[in-house]
């Protein structure tokens, strides 16, 4: 199944049909549910239909819900968990279940959001990895980094995967993200400080490779082996 983005237009929910092409109707009924519930009753119900339209399972959510995205039989819900920060950081949740069994995989906060950022996009990649990217432009992924406890619950961190503000030509470019693929970003770049693109023409679009924002040393390789030779001696007499 592939995934679809859905946007608001003032009085009605449309697909953006430049950049996907279906989207299963189970997770259609969810996230229209949703958004309904959002802008008319202030309710945080999330109710799950089978493919035949009947309805399964209703829950509360633990926050008023931000966002909603599907892929397989794997459901993502993102969710206000307190008011944001001074410096305007969102403080959100997301809860990462099995649609088809109802079963969590993971629950935790969205630590992946940089100093006064928000969420601008998420989505899964085809190894149905949860992925996030911020409003600073800042794409993290959630991996589980190991076994929690005795009963086989893992840890789930995220884990930043590409740093897109090092690829901006100037301060008012940004990415508009497509898809994850491969381990690539497929995105369209947005010039003079457009936020997205323009729905009436279809735009070219550019593939960037993961690069996790790893630290470089600003120190010259003369200065190094020196250091390391100073060391060796000062260890070694």
């Amino acid at each position: 199944m592939t995934q679809a983005r859905l946007k608001h237009s003032f009085n009605s929910i449309t697909f953006s049909t430049d950049y996907a092409n279906r989207i299963s109707y189970l997770h259609v009924c969810m996230y229209i549910y949703i958004f309904y519930q959002i802008i008319s009753r202030s309710r945080r119900f999330l109710r799950l239909f089978s493919s035949g339209g009947n309805q399964n399972q209703l829950i509360w959510l633990k926050g008023e819900p931000v966002t909603i995205v599907g892929r397989g039989r794997l459901l993502a819900v993102f969710y206000h968990e307190s008011s944001p920060l001074a410096n305007k950081t969102q403080q959100l949740g997301y809860t990462l279940w099995d649609a088809k069994d109802f079963r969590v995989i993971s629950r935790g906060s969205v630590s992946c959001l940089s100093k006064g950022s928000s969420i601008s996009w998420v989505g899964f990649n085809n190894d149905f990895s949860l992925v996030v990217m911020d409003s600073d432009g800042m794409l993290s992924m959630l991996f589980a980094t190991g076994q929690g406890d005795d009963i086989g619950n893992l840890f789930w961190e995220w884990v930043p995967v590409l740093d897109t503000i090092g690829l901006r030509k100037s301060s008012d470019d940004s990415h508009w993200p497509i898809t994850l693929y491969d381990g690539k970003l497929v995105c369209i770049p947005l010039k003079g400080g457009n936020t997205y693109p323009d729905a009436s023409r279809r735009h070219v679009t550019t593939t960037l490779g993961l690069r996790m924002p790893l630290a470089r040393s600003v120190l010259s390789k003369k200065y190094v082996l020196d250091f390391l030779v100073y060391f060796i001696f000062l260890f070694t007499t």
